[in-house]
This record gives structure tokens, C-alpha cells and sequence, in this order.
């Protein structure tokens, strides 16, 4: 089950598969991803192979994560390719990432019988995050004339 574990993840983050010349994702809103055992079971029957998942952003070709995030187990929202699909919000999961870079994510399954870690997201699918808006200036309310 071990084995089993450390090939849990197969690469699909953030959509579907692009060529590498493919431009990053800008502001991406979900993370995606195969996980063959998002359902699985231990040999006693009731323990979970997998009890909770975390993501990494780092920037392409960086070693160290900028973030980590626990996201839990989520519930699976259908199939690909046969294995359970996993979609994370990324709305509620992070804080800005600085919009100068071009960042890659991996997702980690972790259970009782160790870690299984993915693939990074690059060159499938990079993402960016666009700058944030400047705050407004000089605001006033005027009649209509």
C-alpha cells in the first residue's frame, strides 16, 4: 500500500494539459488533479490511505515553497481517466503571490503509511498572479449637475 501511496498523485494541476510554450494561467481560481487513492482504504477496512492533502506554490524552478496550503481531503467532484478528481478553490487558500514571477504548484497526499507527492504543475500548465489594482484617489460625491 505504501507504493500505492507514493504514486497516488498524477500531474493534472490547475485544468487540463497545454503545450509548454503555452502561456501561464493568469489568476487561477481552481486546482485539479487525479488521485487513485482518494478512496482507499487500509487493510483494517475504516483507516483512509490518504486523510488530507496540502499544495505548494513555488516559483518555476525554485527548490523551497513560497506557500504551503492544507486543504484537507476534499470531496471528490467526479472521475478522470478512471481516478477520482480532486478540485480545490484557490480563492480561500492563499495570500497573493508577488505578480512578477511565473509559479508552479505540486499537490501532497499524506496518510498513515507516508507521503505521495505530485508532479509539479510545469511546463503542463504554469500560472501568474496579475497585479493587484491601485487604490483609488480623490473620491467625492457630487450631485448631478
Amino acid at each position: 500500500m505504501r507504493r500505492s501511496l507514493m504514486g497516488v498523485l498524477v500531474g493534472l494541476l490547475m485544468a487540463t494539459a497545454a503545450q509548454a510554450q503555452d502561456p501561464p494561467v493568469i489568476n487561477p481560481r481552481f486546482l485539479e488533479f487525479e488521485s487513485p487513492d482518494h478512496n482507499a482504504k487500509l487493510a483494517d477496512a475504516t483507516t483512509d490511505v490518504i486523510q488530507r492533502y496540502e499544495v505548494c506554490w513555488r516559483v518555476v524552478g525554485a527548490g523551497a515553497c513560497l506557500q504551503t496550503s492544507d486543504v484537507g481531503k476534499p470531496a471528490q467532484v467526479g472521475e478522470q481517466n478512471g481516478n477520482p478528481l480532486i478540485r480545490i478553490d484557490t480563492t480561500a487558500l492563499t495570500r497573493p503571490l508577488p505578480a512578477t514571477f511565473v509559479y508552479e504548484a505540486t499537490a501532497t497526499a499524506i496518510g498513515p503509511l507516508g507521503v505521495g507527492a505530485s508532479v509539479p504543475s510545469l511546463p503542463s500548465n504554469p500560472f501568474q498572479q496579475a497585479a493587484v489594482p491601485r487604490t483609488p484617489v480623490s473620491l467625492r460625491v457630487r450631485s448631478g449637475s
